[in-house]
């Protein structure tokens, strides 16, 4: 197994199982290039790139040099930002990136030949206030972006010349709160996020137009705001982690 976590001091360390043992971990690496604080990072579904944001208004696409798999390199600066970047995502065909920043905007990122790198293509900039979390479900075709001033499902169009657009299709604004974590269940049909009222919810769509979405669950547990959320590979289960110091697994409908 592998384990990357960030913090306050601008870096990213890497970690190693050793073996089949997973009570044992070795540091393997440190990155270090960016100038801030980090907030997020997300592995690619591929697992061979790291994709990391930071205060200093950049995300970070990071791989494995070809030389040392032990040394990990920038592969590119996404810069565009007006303030600092606080979640990422990945597309699940590892092919873009989605980052959420306290400038209020979303931004997809893809490389373009012409440019040789990475650009941004599209701006989501329907927010009032820093968006706090995004996450890309797993058809590709639908994001969801949330932050202090609620959140915002969004759907993929296609555009002419067989580009991609999004369109913001369903919202939900400050009644509940500012969110701070938000996360597609596995397949896809369903959104979990949470936030400072310290309720995890699960959203899915009640009709096939997609544009129809309703609470499915309300689960309520935690003493304190709840910044991150993740399910299990099967989808029937979530787990939460909060500011009373708990994580909590729920079980959800299958």
């Amino acid at each position: 197994g592998r384990l990357a976590a960030a913090g306050l001091d601008s870096s990213v360390r890497l970690w190693q199982s050793s073996g089949t043992d997973h009570r044992r971990w070795e540091t393997t690496g440190v990155l270090s290039g960016h100038a801030g604080a980090l907030s997020a990072l997300a592995w690619s579904p591929s697992g061979r790139s790291l994709l990391t944001g930071s205060d200093d208004r950049t995300a970070r696409i990071w791989q494995a040099s070809r030389g040392d798999p032990l040394r990990w390199d920038v592969v590119a600066v996404l810069r565009g930002h007006e303030d600092g970047v606080r979640a990422v995502a990945w597309a699940p065909d590892s092919k873009q990136v989605l980052t959420g920043s306290a400038d209020a905007n979303a931004a997809i990122w893809r490389p373009l030949y012409q440019t040789a790198g990475w650009s941004l293509v599209e701006k989501l900039s329907k927010h009032t206030g820093p968006v706090q979390a995004v996450s890309w479900a797993s058809n590709g075709v639908r994001i969801v972006t949330a932050g202090d001033d609620g959140l915002f499902i969004w759907q993929a169009i296609q555009v002419e010349g067989g580009d991609q657009s999004w369109s913001a299709v369903f919202s939900v604004g400050r009644e509940f709160g500012g969110m701070l974590a938000a996360s597609w269940s596995p397949d896809g049909a369903s959104v979990a996020t949470a936030g400072v009222d310290a309720i995890v919810r699960v959203w899915g769509c009640s009709a096939e137009d997609e544009v129809s979405w309703e609470t499915l669950a309300s689960l309520e547990g935690h003493h304190g705001a709840i910044g991150s959320l993740a399910w299990s590979p099967d989808g029937c289960r979530l787990l939460s982690g909060g500011i009373d110091l708990t994580a909590r697994i729920w079980d959800v409908q299958c």
